[in-house]
This record gives C-alpha cells, sequence and structure tokens, in this order.
C-alpha cells in the first residue's frame, strides 16, 4: 500500500507515492515513535525553559511519524489524530480540531515530505495557534 505525499512548489506540485509500512513492522515503528516521543517529553519537562512551540513539536512530529506508518485502508489519519490529542493532553496542552483543512493539509505535507525541505515546523505552528486561540 503507498500514499502520497505532495513535493515540488505550489507552482510544480507534484504527488509523490511512497511505499507504507509492512504489516510486520508496523508495531516496531509504532513503538519507536512513541519512544522518542517520550524521551523527548521527558527531556523537554526537565528543561529550564519551555514554549507551547515546544511541546506542539513534539506532538505533531509523532502525528505524522503515525501518518507515514500507513497501516490502515482507511483510518490513518482518525488514528493518528487521537494519538495527537493523547501527545498534547501529556504535555497539559489543550486537545485540537483542524477547522481548517488546507492549513492542516498544507503543514502536514510539510511534515511528510522526504525531502530537504521536509519539516514539522509548520504543523507545529498551527497547532500552537489553535491552542493559543483556545479553538
Amino acid at each position: 500500500m503507498s500514499f502520497g505525499i505532495a513535493v515540488g512548489t505550489v507552482l510544480t506540485r507534484l504527488i509523490k507515492l511512497v511505499p507504507g509500512t509492512h504489516p510486520r513492522n508496523i508495531q516496531k515503528r509504532v513503538s519507536i515513535a512513541c519512544a522518542e516521543f517520550n524521551r523527548e517529553r521527558e527531556r523537554l519537562a526537565e528543561a529550564e525553559t519551555r514554549s507551547v512551540h515546544d511541546a506542539t513539536f513534539l506532538a505533531g512530529r509523532l502525528y505524522a511519524k503515525l501518518l507515514t506508518i500507513h497501516p490502515f485502508v482507511d483510518g490513518n489519519l482518525r488514528a493518528a489524530y487521537v494519538a495527537l490529542q493523547a501527545a498534547l493532553l501529556n504535555q497539559d496542552l489543550l486537545m485540537v480540531e483542524f477547522h481548517d483543512r488546507g492549513a492542516h493539509n498544507e503543514a502536514v505535507t510539510s511534515a511528510l515530505r522526504t525531502d530537504s525541505r521536509q519539516s514539522y515546523g509548520p504543523l507545529a505552528d498551527l497547532i500552537a495557534e489553535i491552542i493559543k486561540k483556545g479553538v
């Protein structure tokens, strides 16, 4: 099973098919993504300063990594969305709802890229913005 990732620029956007995770590797990849989140959350909790953006970066990265595992024919976004909410609550942040699908899709596209333009920053920024607005 494959999933599409937008690459290129706004003017030259193409969809690149990326293979999903083989069923034998799903548990391992989910465990790695969750362990990375837990390790970084503990490090962040011990830091002298911690911003909302730091916490949303961790939650957004977990969300994106779970999306790339792509274990289901349908339901990847729903499963990863639940994990995102748990990651936010685990860091004493509000849960979020993405009302602007276009902004969500652009931020996720940036996080899922497989080239040098990949970044979790736009997703972290979007999540932080929603939390700060309280919606």
